[in-house]
């Protein structure tokens, strides 16, 4: 299993091109593991690959596939339970085939049907992934129904199941306010993953619009990325980073070299926060 030393790549922030293509472009950048999307696994099926092969694949390139995203449907409410198990099912067998132990859910509703209801399927979905030895890493979104960490730990401590955790997504933690004192209470067991990469200080009307057109390589814009990291050193956590980094002008480069200039951006920051100077600037 990768740990906070190692870092990760999310191939979606990527160019177009194939899930083999987007898995080199990873190895090439020296990345050790990436976090696949769903859609493109169940994409790359439809043309023609099978699991194993990508499973293999990503082997061969010696990176581990650090988590599958996303359970979406989980919190829609007892109604829609059928089409929430439907879901799991198939990212669960996903995760068997790319022995992938850590799932990603958050959801794409701007409002919950209600918190019990969410704190219940997400106890549920929980329940399902813990069979498979999975875990759930809960990520908030500033625009959708679980808005911010406070709500997401809420969920995560409420459904009760040692398999949940949190997805701390460095761009909505900024936009969010970028608070480190809620997140020196939770332990660091219940890191399942972080996302990094950078921001303006002032945001954009269109929040959605932003995060996924103009979100900047880490080091690049006034998130306190550091500060971020060093607390996750701080609480324990052993989750890997990885940088997600959605631009239109790192898509319009080639594949190999936005995931190069990814990585660098990822390791000067990390290795900057871990500095004794850069632990002593906050």
């Amino acid at each position: 299993m990768l740990g906070t030393d190692d870092t990760v790549l999310c191939p979606g922030t990527l160019g177009p091109g194939t899930v083999f293509e987007h898995l080199e472009a990873a190895a090439v950048g020296e990345f050790e593991g990436v976090s696949l999307w769903a859609l493109h696994y169940n994409a790359a099926l439809q043309e023609g690959a099978t699991g194993p092969e990508i499973a293999a694949s990503a082997n061969q390139l010696g990176l581990e596939v650090a988590t599958l995203e996303a359970a979406l449907l989980w919190a829609d409410g007892p109604g829609k339970r059928t089409q929430a198990d439907q879901e799991t099912d198939g990212l669960l067998k996903t995760c068997e085939i790319l022995n992938c132990q850590n799932l990603l859910a958050t959801t794409l509703e701007t409002r919950l049907p209600s918190l019990p209801d969410a704190i219940e399927g997400f106890a549920r979905l929980c329940d399902q992934a813990a069979e498979c030895d999975v875990r759930v890493s809960l990520e908030f979104l500033p625009w959708s129904g679980i808005p911010d960490l406070p709500t997401a730990w809420q969920i995560v401590q409420s459904c009760g199941r040692s398999n949940a955790c949190l997805m701390i997504d460095g761009w909505h933690w900024f936009r969010t306010g970028g608070d480190t004192q809620l997140l020196r209470q939770i332990p660091g067991e219940r890191i399942g993953g972080v996302q990094l990469c950078d921001a303006p200080a002032k945001p954009e009307g269109d929040l959605l619009e932003e995060a996924m057109h103009r979100r900047l390589l880490p080091g690049h814009g006034n998130a306190d990325l550091m500060a971020l990291i060093r607390c996750l050193d701080e609480i324990g956590s052993r989750a890997p980073l990885a940088v997600e980094t959605f631009n239109d002008e790192l898509m319009a480069l080639p594949l190999n070299e936005a995931s190069r200039r990814m990585h660098e951006a990822l390791t000067t920051v990390r290795d900057a926060a871990r500095t004794p100077a850069g632990r002593r600037q906050t």
